[in-house]
């Protein structure tokens, strides 16, 4: 069964199955040429192949790609705590007393 994000996609860009580079850059939000810079160097995170002579991405390697990068946890700020993580704790420790 194809993921949520993969049959977003699909409806997103009428079921294509392959996104040209300014689709994939639009839809990541970088600027098309940075996105073909990261390509050309190997450093972009997508498999791109060339179709008749455009670059282009599969639609579910695409969505492959969103679905690792919203699932990774988002990394402990750094510095002192906020007032709202200091209320939290507080609270945290009156419910375990």
């Amino acid at each position: 069964m194809p993921s949520q994000t993969l049959q977003i996609l699909l409806f997103r860009f009428n079921g294509k199955f392959n996104l040209p580079v300014s689709d994939l850059a639009n839809l990541l939000g970088y600027d098309e040429q940075y996105c073909r810079n990261l390509i050309s160097e190997n450093k972009f995170q997508i498999h791109t192949f060339l179709q008749g002579g455009k670059r282009v991405a599969r639609i579910d390697d695409v969505a492959d790609y969103l679905d690792r990068i919203s699932s990774k946890e988002t990394p402990k700020r750094r510095g002192p705590k906020t007032k709202a993580e200091k209320i939290a704790a507080a609270k945290a420790e009156v419910s375990h007393a």
